[in-house]
């Protein structure tokens, strides 16, 4: 995975994470950080990131970093999601 730190990860076996296309920013022993742009189609009509996408970002990247560490696919078996700050169009999450 470190050699495609800096590249967008639409080459992801995932959909939903070639959908998303972040940017792979770090990978080290604590784990993987990614950046995502908020894009329109991802928010509610108050242009604020959905939650629903956030929680998409969340369990995309924990199965990134299951699968750097494993080299095998792993499903989630629950996510808890707290929502502090919102996130607009335009503005750019680093998730790690």
């Amino acid at each position: 995975m470190r050699a495609l730190i800096g590249q967008s990860m639409d080459n992801s076996p995932s959909p939903v994470g070639r959908w998303l296309n972040g940017i792979l920013r770090a990978v080290d022993h604590d784990g993987l950080t990614v950046e995502y742009s908020v894009r329109p189609e991802q928010c509610n009509p108050a242009q604020v990131l959905h939650g629903g996408i956030a929680a998409a970002m969340m369990d995309d990247l924990v199965g990134a970093t299951v699968y750097n560490y494993t080299g095998r696919y792993h499903a989630s078996v629950n996510l808890s999601v707290d929502y502090l700050l919102p996130a607009r169009v335009g503005e750019t999450i680093t998730a790690r």
